[in-house]
């Protein structure tokens, strides 16, 4: 009994914990829906331009770069170790970091990113959709399927028909 007593207080201390620190990125201008959790060592830059949908799940060390807009649907789950980068820099350029593109990156609902995914500039991905683990996705995913790799290219649909 002892151990369930345990359990549950640090279910709530973490419940506390995670308020806090949604109250801290409200503050920094990210817009988030409710029954979200962010956890520990997630970092957003430019939070104000970033949006997250309802029960969203954003795991450690998950990196956010919103100068372009990212908009997180609901019911999406992001692995640790995530990049999601909607800001780049022109190759053609004389000086790189004063070079930089933005465009937005879009997640559907009921997403799921592996741990370690990037995603890049201008990506969107599909409602109900998977990213394996250690993909880039450099192009839009569509809706009820599973990429991978590096490039990310679907590898099947989620309803089980395969690509020939």
């Amino acid at each position: 009994m002892k151990g369930v007593f345990l359990f549950m207080k640090f279910l709530h201390v973490d419940s506390v914990l995670n308020l806090m620190r949604l109250g801290l990125w409200k503050a920094r201008g990210l817009t988030i829906g409710s029954g979200s959790y962010i956890n520990t060592h997630v970092v957003i830059k430019r939070a104000e331009h970033v949006v997250v949908g309802e029960c969203v799940v954003i795991n450690e060390f998950v990196h956010i770069w919103g100068g372009g807009g990212v908009d997180i649907g609901d019911n999406v789950l992001i692995a640790s170790h995530c990049v999601i980068t909607s800001q780049t820099h022109a190759i053609k350029g004389e000086l790189y970091r004063t070079n930089v593109q933005a465009k937005p990156i879009k997640l559907g609902d009921n997403v799921w990113l592996g741990a370690g995914v990037i995603i890049l500039p201008g990506v969107e991905v599909g409602n109900n959709s998977v990213v394996g683990a250690g993909s880039v996705v450099t192009r839009n995913v569509p809706n009820n399927c599973v990429v991978a790799g590096v490039p990310a290219i679907v590898k099947r649909y989620i309803d089980g028909e395969k690509l020939s």
